[in-house]
């Protein structure tokens, strides 16, 4: 992180020598200006990389209430020598704070200083050329917002800047900036990004969590909804369907479930997405909560962990609570209208994040939005409790 405010210093003991010099030699300049702005923040982005320091994200007031841009193109400057980056990414929105970005406006809502309207796009980059990452591309999900990322990519940025691509993210809630964070993870496999942020963001990027850790959906006797739902999830998350009986089967044979497993984020243990009467539709329930059981148990001893469980339907959600042997659960809040997220108390699976989703509620996406939070979102906390 490089600062030029009096915030919170990182604690990475490396990042926080680099703090404290850039932020001491910022003092000094502003009283003997030896150095620009730009030229510090070049420096200081040097020093990083030469430390080894694979993130960087550059601060900036959230309010964007001065322009940004000299000191961003002096990031650029310092970590060009090392063909770095391909992408400058900003992430000025600070939803819990009362800063949104709508398209290229930041927008500040708060007691002290009223509304107020910025153009985020001139206070960060001024003239450059620059593409906008939409609200509406972000809630489209993690494929669309890597798609559009690399097409910005191939199309070139500032030939100024080395061939920079510059992109303004724009955010209206924390959801947003969720799926924001796992699709920039993804793209910085293969790319160096350098991140311009107001710091909201870094609760979510980079994802905290193992590449062997897995999502565990259950699904009942579900509906045609819930087809479409699980359809929408197995192409963009490459989630493992299995049945109950498959199930019973693997977790017998654990070589088989590793194999099975193995580069999967996802697992979902389906009954049958058809209309059933009440009593098959409990028998399948049971049967699906009982392998949910398995696959926790068998993944354990495997040492792979499971990030949370979402249960669709009323009857698979009990079940599910029954056989896990469940005594209480915490609510934390609400993830998508009528899915509610809690952490279990009681039985062997204490301290597991659970989220119980109705059979019929939610759009095509909600599957993949549930577990993205899961393996993003969660692994920094849940959403705060409203009171």
């Amino acid at each position: 992180m490089i600062t030029t405010s009096r915030s919170t210093a990182p604690e990475n003991q490396e990042a926080f020598v680099t703090w404290v010099e850039t932020r001491l030699r910022w003092e000094e300049a502003a009283t003997n200006p030896v150095e620009t702005p730009a030229e510090l923040v070049k420096n200081a982005v040097r020093t990083l990389m030469n430390k080894g320091c694979t993130q960087i994200d550059f601060r900036v007031d959230p309010g964007l209430r001065r322009s940004y841009v000299d000191e961003i193109a002096g990031a650029i400057e310092g970590a060009r020598f090392a063909e770095y980056p391909h992408f400058v990414i900003a992430v000025p929105a600070y939803p819990w704070a009362g800063h949104i970005t709508r398209v290229d406006t930041q927008l500040s809502f708060t007691p002290t200083e009223g509304d107020r309207e910025v153009n985020a796009a001139t206070q960060l980059f001024g003239g450059a050329p620059h593409t906008i990452l939409t609200v509406e591309t972000l809630r489209k999900g993690g494929a669309a917002i890597e798609e559009k990322l690399r097409a910005c990519a191939s199309a070139g940025g500032d030939p100024a800047a080395d061939r920079t691509a510059r992109v303004l993210a724009a955010a209206a809630s924390e959801d947003d900036l969720r799926l924001l964070a796992s699709a920039v993870h993804k793209l910085a496999r293969d790319s160096k990004i350098l991140t311009v942020s107001s710091g909201a963001w870094l609760r979510y990027y980079p994802p905290r969590y193992n590449e062997h850790d897995f999502v565990l959906v259950a699904i009942g006797a579900g509906t045609p909804t819930t087809a479409t739902q699980l359809e929408a999830l197995r192409d963009g998350r490459r989630a493992l369907v299995l049945s109950p009986s498959a199930v019973t089967g693997l977790c017998v044979e654990k070589e088989r479930l590793i194999d099975e497993i193995d580069g999967r984020s996802v697992i979902v243990i389906s009954g049958s997405c058809s209309e059933l009467a009440q009593e098959s539709r409990l028998n399948v329930a049971d049967a699906v909560a009982k392998a949910v059981d398995c696959v926790l148990f068998a993944t354990r001893e495997l040492g792979i962990r499971c990030r949370g469980l979402i249960a669709t339907g009323d009857y698979t959600a009990n079940a599910v609570v029954e056989t896990l042997k469940v005594t209480a659960i915490m609510p934390r809040g609400e993830i998508d209208p009528l899915s509610v997220v809690g952490v279990l108390s009681g039985g062997p699976w204490a301290g597991l994040t659970m989220v119980m989703k109705p059979g019929r509620a939610g759009n095509a996406n909600v599957l993949t939005t549930l577990v993205d939070y899961l393996h993003v979102g969660q692994a920094n906390g849940p959403p705060p409790v409203e009171e």
